[in-house]
């Protein structure tokens, strides 16, 4: 087993220096992302050290912790030291109550900018527009796309602020970003997957991007939003369930995912082979912590794994009456399965069913499944890494619950045929203009002839409907047509 990294507060600053040299990565509050293992130390401060290693007194940790965007320590190191047990557990404790105090502090400096924020009143007679959006590097993917919105934000002749953490020791802490959107004063904020407006002057354009299930669309509290608040969804049945909590229809449109063309193209240097690729992540763990017994979770997972292997993906209805006969509580519980199932059975019985096949899997959780273990080459950065993956292999398996997925689209962009798990008689928003570009199927065992194609394939009508510009345009016609109505 690996040695567990934490960001450190040590009494010792030559042991601060010497694991601050190691240049660990430490664990994050996401489990697939590390940053540079920061070594905070008490004592006599050193001449020379590297950014990691941090001087700081003990009375000086409350005040650090208000304001600094470092992530906090989560282990304290004894070593050289002569506390007892007793006295470490004290300090232990005591440094947990200031840190805790340094939190409330900074909570009431957030508010203060909120009310700032709330306050601060744009001038739409600027000569351009001001985007504002901000991300968090401890996402896996929202980072990359807010990135990308920037970016053609920018190509328009917008004044952009990408807000996004400095470095890898630091949190996604709120009160930078607000510091950020205060001095910003942006006509415009952009958010994926949250509102961000409570605290938003009134007269601030607010475009919200929700792509995956958030609480608000599980629980039954009603949704404020203001006269400037905008929603894009990925799924058409998410604007049903945020109309039935009040959010009124002029205020929502379907948005799917979009492409960057600068970095997802075709690279003519790469030689494609005859093999296929998978790139994402196991949804084992999503499926271990499904709040129910074992033994049904086992039952409901071999009833639905019998229907993907013989028929395919079930329908909406067959999914509500497994809902009803195993009482779950929502569909949101047997979506866990449903992805566990698309994904990870879907993955292992097409290597069962074509043990000859050239396959490459990519992405967390693969390392430790013993049948797929061979096939795992690792993690991909975003971007540049994935294109050329797609690049060089001529199909890719696209596996999950809709058509027109990321991956589909950077597939398609890289020169790769994507081979899409058949689910649309699930999707009434479906384009069906786009089937050309890839190849559909529903059981795995359907593999083996699909691969044998050798009809062509345009992904051009594909990948320039799905561009970030397009996303922009629309935003931009939203806002210049409000301003225009005064």
């Amino acid at each position: 087993m690996s040695e567990k990294i934490l960001d450190t507060y040590f009494f010792d600053s030559q042991l601060a220096l010497e694991v601050a040299l190691r240049k660990n990565q430490a664990e994050t509050s996401n489990p697939n992302i590390t940053g540079l293992q920061l070594c905070y130390y008490n004592g006599e401060k050193l001449k020379k050290s590297p950014k990691n290693c941090i001087h700081l007194p003990l009375d000086e940790i409350y005040s650090y912790f208000i304001t600094t965007n470092h992530r906090f320590p989560k282990f304290v190191c004894f070593l050289n030291t002569e506390f007892s047990k007793d006295e470490q557990i004290s300090f232990n404790n005591n440094l947990s109550n200031i840190l805790t105090l340094s939190i409330s502090q900074n909570n009431l400096l957030v508010e203060k900018y909120k009310k700032k924020i709330k306050k601060n009143k744009p001038n739409f007679s600027d000569k351009k527009l001001r985007v504002f959006i901000a991300a968090c590097r401890e996402t896996i993917v929202m980072q990359h796309i807010s990135k990308n919105i920037s970016q053609s934000f920018k190509k328009i002749g917008c004044e952009v602020k990408f807000h996004i953490q400095k470095n890898d020791m630091e949190s996604c802490g709120a009160l930078a970003g607000l510091k950020e959107l205060y001095k910003f004063n942006p006509h415009i904020t952009v958010n994926i997957n949250h509102f961000n407006n409570d605290y938003l002057n009134k007269h601030i354009y607010n475009f919200v991007w929700f792509q995956d299930y958030m609480d608000i669309f599980k629980d039954s509290k009603q949704i404020k939003l203001r006269k400037k608040d905008y929603i894009f969804t990925l799924f058409k049945d998410m604007q049903e369930i945020l109309k039935s909590k009040g959010v009124k229809k002029i205020q929502m449109g379907r948005q799917n995912f979009c492409i960057n063309t600068n970095i997802y193209k075709l690279r003519k240097k790469i030689k494609k082979k005859n093999k296929v690729v998978f790139i994402g992540s196991s949804y084992k763990k999503n499926f271990d912590n499904v709040p129910i017994s074992k033994e049904k979770k086992s039952i409901i997972l071999n009833e639905l794994l019998d229907i993907y292997l013989t028929i395919g993906p079930p329908s909406e209805k067959i999914k509500e009456e497994f809902c009803i006969k195993y009482e779950l509580d929502s569909s949101y519980n047997l979506g866990h399965i449903i992805n566990y199932i698309e994904r990870d059975m879907t993955i292992k019985n097409i290597i069962k069913l074509n043990p000859t096949l050239d396959f490459e899997l990519y992405g967390y959780g693969w390392d430790t499944d013993k049948t797929l273990q061979r096939y795992n080459k690792g993690v991909l950065n975003q971007g540049k890494d994935i294109s050329k993956v797609y690049n060089k292999s001529k199909f890719a398996l696209v596996s999950g619950g809709y058509i027109l997925q990321q991956r589909t689209l950077e597939a398609a962009a890289s020169g790769s045929i994507p081979v899409v798990l058949d689910v649309r008689h699930n999707s009434s928003s479906y384009d069906k203009s786009f089937e050309s570009a890839m190849l559909f199927f529903n059981t795995p065992k359907d593999l083996t002839e699909l691969l044998k194609t050798n009809r062509d394939f345009n992904f051009n009508e594909l990948v320039k409907s799905h561009s970030y510009s397009n996303l922009i345009k629309k935003i931009i016609s939203i806002v210049e047509e409000k301003i225009n109505e005064k």
